[in-house]
């Protein structure tokens, strides 16, 4: 019985495994024979390139949220192609999306099956392919979203600490990606407090006392100090988020001179 039951768990596990290479074999085959660029990637990598070259954003200053960009423009002061780096962040994404809808399901339903059911859906429907093969915030923007969505079960369901850090750091990049990111942070608010409330009333020694407090405050912080609102802040009084990039690099360039 128990050796039925290794068994069954091993094929699930290279059935996952399986799933996680057609997800990026399907797409990386796309890209290879139908490459699609259209003119919103061709906007991500002309600040992609600025960044590279320690130039700001020529679109204005905080008319596009930065992370995407800086990724890209990153990835390609190290040697990788503008295009190619955009791909890669792509699949990278993909590749996330596919694996927080097996553990979503899993958190839910305890059923390995189910997951990979889903997950083979996240894979393979064409909205998803689409979405994970052309430039764009969009694929970047659903990885996190579904890294919030795990992280966020998880929290409701096993209410560790640390669940609480990851989904606070979670909804505090978001809206470096695209504005909608700061619903995420509307979300978890009102969850995680519409729980506090349910919790009080049907006496749930789970969210008393001095730990209860502490995981709190861990949450708030982990919201407000890894959080776009620091990125919304800051573009109110025009601050260059992508020339502080450029400072970076000089910064870089100018240590790896005194070590040469």
């Amino acid at each position: 019985m128990e050796n039925c039951c290794n068994q069954r768990h091993n094929r699930e596990a290279y059935a996952f495994v399986l799933l996680l290479f057609l997800t990026v074999f399907v797409r990386l085959a796309l890209i290879a024979f139908y490459p699609k660029i259209n003119r919103d990637s061709l906007v991500f990598m002309k600040i992609a390139k600025n960044v590279a070259e320690g130039q700001s954003n020529v679109f204005g200053v905080n008319s596009v949220q930065p992370l995407f960009p800086m990724m890209i423009g990153g990835l390609n002061w190290i040697g990788i192609p503008l295009d190619a780096a955009g791909y890669f962040i792509d699949i990278i994404c993909s590749v996330i999306l596919a694996a927080c809808s097996y553990f979503i399901v899993l958190e839910l339903f305890k059923n390995r099956t189910a997951g990979l059911l889903f997950m083979s859906f996240c894979a393979f429907h064409p909205i998803f392919i689409e979405i994970n093969t052309e430039i764009l915030r969009d694929s970047l923007y659903l990885a996190v979203f579904s890294l919030f969505v795990l992280f966020e079960i998880r929290f409701v369901l096993r209410r560790k600490y640390s669940d609480i850090l990851l989904l606070g750091c979670i909804c505090g990049i978001s809206p470096w990606i695209r504005n909608e990111g700061v619903e995420l942070l509307v979300y978890s608010i009102i969850l995680f407090f519409s729980l506090l409330v349910y919790n009080y009333f049907n006496q749930d020694n789970g969210f008393k006392g001095k730990k209860h407090i502490v995981h709190v405050c861990l949450y708030i912080m982990g919201l407000f100090l890894a959080s776009g609102s620091i990125y919304k802040l800051s573009a109110q009084f025009g601050f260059d988020w992508y020339r502080q990039f450029s400072h970076v690099q000089a910064l870089i360039l100018k240590a790896k001179t005194c070590l040469i």
